[in-house]
């Protein structure tokens, strides 16, 4: 800094190379509903199941900055039953760090995606989005699950390129 009397008048320059933010958490103040961050992971090979009760398909892992803040999951499961013309039904699951917080149906009856005797394939629920308020700032995992309650005619295939999921922390 430097101060020079001008006319009478003191006045003063500030002279800098470069001015940080702080960057530390506790030091930063986010508004509510702000994005902090988003990841996003797809299913790099393609993904078979033929028999019943729940299989992990993926799973994605974010570390939240807050405790406060918000976690928006989107997730797209586009699959394909395969083989024959039996029934096929089953529920899509949610887990974090191993615990279900999420499903198509509550007493996985099957509501989650349905091929009826005739071989029409249905599908009840090919993206889902939930909030979660995980209150952690350590890495919370988010699991896709696949809980098979019928198929006694095939297999559920999930193609690679059109299953993903996509975290992001929302500030609380």
């Amino acid at each position: 800094s430097q101060w020079r009397m001008d006319g009478g008048i003191m006045t003063s320059r500030l002279l800098v190379d470069k001015i940080e933010g702080k960057t530390t958490a506790e030091n930063v103040v986010f508004p509510a509903g702000v994005s902090l961050q988003i990841t996003e992971k797809t299913l790099n090979t393609n993904w078979n199941m033929s028999g019943l009760g729940a299989t992990e398909v993926m799973n994605h892992t974010i570390t939240p900055k807050f405790a406060s803040s918000k976690i928006l999951i989107m997730m797209n499961f586009a699959l394909y039953l395969d083989g024959g013309t039996g029934t096929m039904r089953g529920d899509f699951l949610l887990k974090r760090n191993g615990t279900q917080i999420w499903t198509t149906d509550a007493d996985l009856a099957g509501w989650g995606y349905f091929r009826e005797t005739s071989g029409h394939f249905k599908v009840n629920n090919p993206f889902n989005t939930w909030v979660d308020s995980p209150n952690s700032t350590s890495a919370v995992t988010y699991g896709m699950w696949v809980d098979g309650n019928d198929h006694s005619g095939g297999n559920i295939n999930f193609s690679f390129n059109n299953f993903n999921i996509v975290l992001m922390e929302i500030a609380g």
